[in-house]
């Protein structure tokens, strides 16, 4: 699972880690240390699940037009 620090106080000590955590830093805990660091709200949330790279776009793809250009 993985959190990330949102704590209005910043940086925080967590015995659970043995470590210190930045503010806005995203941790990777297991299912069970994350149900429990999730019952103190405010202190930890879900981090975001990272997108997908975009397929770069082409001058055709940008102006709508999905037909492949063919060179002759």
């Amino acid at each position: 699972m993985r959190l990330v620090n949102i704590s209005p106080l910043g940086p925080l000590d967590v015995p659970l880690l043995g470590r210190q955590l930045g503010a806005g830093e995203e941790f990777e805990v297991d299912d069970e240390q994350g149900r429990a660091l999730l019952e103190q709200e405010g202190v930890y949330a879900l981090a975001a699940k990272p997108r997908k790279p975009r397929r770069p776009r082409t001058p055709a793809t940008r102006a709508g037009d999905t037909k492949k250009e063919t060179v002759q």
